[in-house]
């Protein structure tokens, strides 16, 4: 079984902090990043199973898991 693949929005925007929020209403995953020392935090988790990807304004983040292979998260900014 292959797993939901959910889209992620900003929502809000301070500094250097940068906060994205899942757009399927059951989920509500949220998470924090600051790009000013590349850290990524997990602030609600919604739907575990799901992947997350999202993007706007030269921020994305993208979600890669594979069946026995680790997850890999990561997020780039072309404003860096």
């Amino acid at each position: 079984m292959q797993a939901a693949r959910h889209a992620m929005s900003l929502v809000e925007r301070s500094g250097t902090e940068l906060v994205f929020l899942c757009d399927e209403a059951e989920c509500g995953r949220r998470l924090m990043i600051d790009a000013r020392d590349a850290r990524l935090v997990v602030i609600d988790p919604g739907d575990r199973t799901a992947l997350h990807d999202g993007g706007t304004g030269g921020i994305t983040l993208h979600v890669t898991a594979e069946p026995g292979v680790t997850t890999t998260r990561s997020w780039s900014s072309d404003e860096n």
